[in-house]
């Protein structure tokens, strides 16, 4: 006689924990390596009990934003893109010139695109704090 197994997926519950504040230091650190690196402090991927759809991350502070490097000619080279939903409401604007208005809001942006696309992301994005000078 064969035996039923059954296969039970467990997943963790979150329990009542305290987010931990990491300071970044953004002086001379590539711009791409950074938003990489706070999103994935954001959404928790350095904990052992990291599960996709808990939200489980720490704070983050980034300091020193006006002094991320960029290599090569990206500085001129990069644009940034947005559109309106309106027919031909595509706006493009150049990395320099977004990056000296607000360099707050180009970080914010990069980290946005490197956190996963789902409903917690709002969520992890509310504990970025930028700090600029």
């Amino acid at each position: 006689m064969l035996r039923q197994l059954t296969r039970i997926t467990t997943h963790l519950r979150l329990p009542v924990q305290k987010r931990i504040t990491h300071e970044v230091d953004a002086r001379g650190v590539p711009f791409g390596r950074l938003a990489s690196r706070i999103a994935g402090l954001l959404s928790g991927k350095s904990k052992a009990t990291y599960s996709f759809h808990l939200d489980q991350g720490d704070v983050v502070r980034v300091i020193h934003v006006h002094d991320v490097a960029l290599t090569g000619r990206k500085w001129h080279t990069w644009l940034l893109y947005r559109h309106s939903g309106h027919p031909s409401g595509l706006k493009t604007i150049h990395f320099a010139q977004a990056f000296q208005k607000n360099p707050a809001a180009v970080l914010r942006e990069a980290v946005r695109h490197n956190l996963p696309k789902h409903k917690l992301a709002h969520r992890m994005l509310k504990r970025l704090i930028v700090v600029s000078d």
